[in-house]
């Protein structure tokens, strides 16, 4: 994980497209926490690993799991939530944020909507929340949804063009562009190349800034990756 830490998440996503790995971003995600209107909302930077739950309608046939998604958390975790499609609740809120705080989880990425945003944003400094909804909920899950699965590997935006399979223990980058995930067997090959693309387009950036360069043959120039 610390060969990935620091970088963008921009460039992480453009190196794991160049290496055709597929979709490996969360469409849609954002911070709600940090606030748009905090002064940490522009340098939000969320890191850690995968702990993954999903969650189903009440009239699925899967049972509810026996474990907690949240009390299950361990230190420098990201809980990864994988809300049932078209669900009006919430998937987290203010208890289960103090209390992943208070385990030492990295941070939260939401397939779904959010609530007790006062709450939740009061962590924003230690704890990020990520969503896919533009919206929040003032419903809690319990009675529009169950979680019938922690751990292991589930899918979010799964009823979108651009699903991602999350597996336990990958490793989650969030910044104010968005969510991606890094597959921990293959973080050195994308960190490597994400440190090429940074240096590639800061090297364009100087000769479009200072010499005058267009789009086209600043690219050609740098970006050979």
């Amino acid at each position: 994980m610390q060969s990935v830490s620091g970088i963008p998440t921009c460039d992480l996503a453009d190196a794991m497209t160049r290496l055709g790995m597929g979709t490996r971003f969360v469409l849609n995600a954002s911070p709600v926490s940090p606030r748009v209107s905090s002064s940490l909302h522009s340098s939000v930077y969320l890191i850690g690993t995968a702990h993954t739950s999903r969650f189903a309608v009440p009239s699925s046939p899967e049972p509810v799991s026996p474990v907690n998604a949240v009390d299950s958390l361990k230190p420098g975790q990201v809980l990864v939530i994988a809300g049932a499609a078209g669900a009006p609740n919430a998937y987290f809120g203010g208890l289960l944020c103090a209390r992943a705080v208070a385990i030492g989880a990295a941070g939260a990425v939401v397939d779904g909507r959010v609530r007790d945003l006062n709450e939740v944003c009061e962590h924003e400094s230690v704890f990020p929340v990520m969503s896919t909804s533009p919206v929040g909920s003032v419903l809690g899950a319990p009675t529009y949804a169950k979680c019938v699965q922690v751990g292991g590997s589930i899918t979010l935006c799964s009823e979108t063009a651009y699903p991602i399979t999350i597996n336990e223990g990958d490793i989650i980058v969030g910044d104010v562009d968005g969510v991606v995930c890094v597959p921990a067997d293959r973080a050195e090959e994308v960190a490597a190349l994400a440190k090429k693309i940074q240096l590639q387009d800061a090297a364009a950036k100087v000769d479009i800034v200072e010499s005058g360069f267009s789009l086209v043959d600043a690219f050609k120039k740098h970006r050979t990756v």
